[in-house]
């Protein structure tokens, strides 16, 4: 095709993000179609990325003919579900992550990718940093030797996204940091590593000791003051791969520390 054109599921700030990129790709693509729950978020979408279509129902953007690809950056327990259909109308799609809120979820997404044939992709953009490309290839020269204890780590001082929204509750998000940011460090461990290798045991913690009390919010988000907090706000894991390699993961909303990345979630 000349150029893939894209619809977009999910007009808050993710949404804009992917929209900017299509728009700034020059003729290799367009954006034509969006999607949002609230009305006002679709339409100033539409008016400030210039897209053809507002559509008020996913299914009629699945079923739209001049869309070739979606991109589903709507909160996270709708993934699945849309996923699953965008794949069913023979669509190419980007999921945002979290890929789904459990394996089950997942494993769905995959069967209607691979049954779909087309173009599926969870946007872990961290592969593509300056620094990963330039591990990766000291990794692949052989350089580091065998990669056998990895510290995958992601602090964050005040970091709590929307306070009361779908962030912090546990039906619709999945969980905190580790669904947030963890599933970040974990795909760039393992991509990294490069071996291929797969988890076969996991011990893990999580704590919940500053959202539940309103501390260490961030500027991400809006929050809803009349909702709940009822997820972690710090998680760890100790995972064993099957060569024998253990990756060690901690990442936190609200780490109570000094010197850490203070930016929002």
């Amino acid at each position: 095709m000349d150029k893939v054109r894209f619809g977009v599921l999910g007009c808050g700030f993710i949404g804009k993000v992917h929209m900017s990129n299509i728009t700034s790709a020059g003729p290799d693509a367009e954006l034509v179609a969006v999607y949002d729950p609230f009305e006002k978020l679709a339409i100033e979408a539409k008016e400030k990325f210039n897209a053809k279509y507002i559509f008020d129902d996913p299914d009629k953007l699945f079923k739209c003919k001049e869309v070739d690809a979606v991109v589903i950056a709507s909160p996270n327990k709708t993934h699945a579900d849309l996923a699953v259909k965008a794949f069913k109308a023979g669509k190419h799609v980007i999921v945002e992550k979290p890929l789904a809120l459990s394996g089950a979820d997942a494993r769905k997404i995959v069967q209607a990718a691979e049954k779909a044939g087309t173009v599926s992709m969870v946007p872990h953009q961290m592969r593509w940093t300056p620094a990963a490309s330039q591990v990766k290839k000291l990794v692949g020269d052989g350089e580091l030797g065998k990669v056998y204890y990895a510290k995958a780590q992601w602090l964050r001082q005040c970091g709590i996204p929307g306070w009361g929204s779908w962030f912090t509750r546990f039906t619709e998000s999945g969980g905190g940091p580790l669904i947030d940011i963890g599933v970040h460090m974990l795909d760039l461990t393992m991509y990294l590593a490069g071996s291929g290798a797969k988890p076969v045991s996991v011990f893990g913690s999580t704590f919940a000791e500053f959202g539940p009390r309103r501390q260490g919010l961030g500027t991400w988000g809006t929050p809803d003051w009349n909702g709940f907090y009822d997820v972690e706000d710090l998680a760890t894991a100790l995972i064993k791969l099957d060569n024998g390699s253990t990756i060690s993961l901690e990442v936190s909303w609200a780490a109570n520390l000094n010197d850490v990345d203070a930016t929002p979630a």
